[in-house]
């Protein structure tokens, strides 16, 4: 279904609902464009041998300016520093001691990884999945509640399969640190689920998975003009790519 008549959606379309620039930067497109030229570098230029410290670095260099906004919002003003207090000067201290206290011990750090690595997923797609709805609201698209609920159980379930194979006893990743030694053995804490258990959920939640997708997207070609399922569909790639592909591979 489509907001006011049959075709407003398309007519939304036409009249600017959707830019090149959406697609390319704001879904992702233009990352899914350079994934094979990203492969392609990742073989001849040696990048799997890069030092950490340059991998990081670059890391650092290229998402900095994604929480440039952010920081304008909390730190730009005095009363935006007065309002958001609480985040930008207690939490921050906090993070900023547990950091200190976590390139000293690694027990501390490796539950920082951890926490980074468990709720990083779910940050992304619970971003992909309202990016979603935005581009598809902007082009005139009413989706229906159950709909909605199709697409945002997908995203759900991509975290939920990127949990389950960190968390596997058969994960590809390294067994947890020990204290001990003068540089600390920073790693993910894992629950380490048997391996029967772990391919019998991440089966079952790749089935879900896919199930959603499929009716999501077959009630999205339905109730609206294809050519407003594009960023949508190159957002469900992303999210693909970045967690519900790399976490079958952790199995091996």
């Amino acid at each position: 279904m489509v907001a006011g008549t049959p075709d407003s959606g398309f007519r939304a379309a036409k009249r600017g609902g959707l830019s090149t620039s959406d697609l390319l930067l704001g879904a992702g497109g233009a990352y899914l464009l350079s994934v094979p030229l990203l492969w392609l570098l990742a073989g001849s230029s040696g990048a799997s041998a890069w030092p950490m410290a340059l991998v990081w670095g670059l890391s650092v260099l290229v998402n900095a300016p994604h929480y440039g906004a952010t920081l304008l919002r909390v730190y730009g003003q005095r009363a935006e520093r007065r309002k958001y207090a609480l985040f930008a000067v207690w939490a921050t201290g906090l993070l900023l001691g547990l950091f200190w206290l976590g390139v000293h011990d690694a027990w501390v750090g490796s539950a920082l990884v951890t926490a980074y690595f468990s709720w990083s997923p779910w940050h992304f797609a619970a971003q992909n999945f309202g990016i979603a709805l935005l581009f598809l609201r902007r082009q005139g698209v009413a989706v229906t509640p159950a709909t909605r609920r199709l697409l945002q159980a997908s995203f759900a379930l991509s975290v939920l399969l990127t949990l389950l194979a960190l968390n596997a006893e058969s994960s590809n990743s390294l067994p947890a640190p020990t204290r001990g030694g003068q540089v600390p053995n920073i790693d993910l804490l894992r629950i380490g689920i048997p391996s029967d258990i772990a391919a019998a959920s991440i089966l079952a939640s790749l089935l879900a998975y896919l199930l959603c997708l499929a009716g999501a997207g077959w009630r999205l070609y339905r109730e609206a003009p294809p050519q407003c399922l594009l960023p949508v569909g190159a957002l469900v790639l992303c999210q693909a790519f970045w967690f519900t592909l790399p976490s079958l591979a952790l199995l091996g």
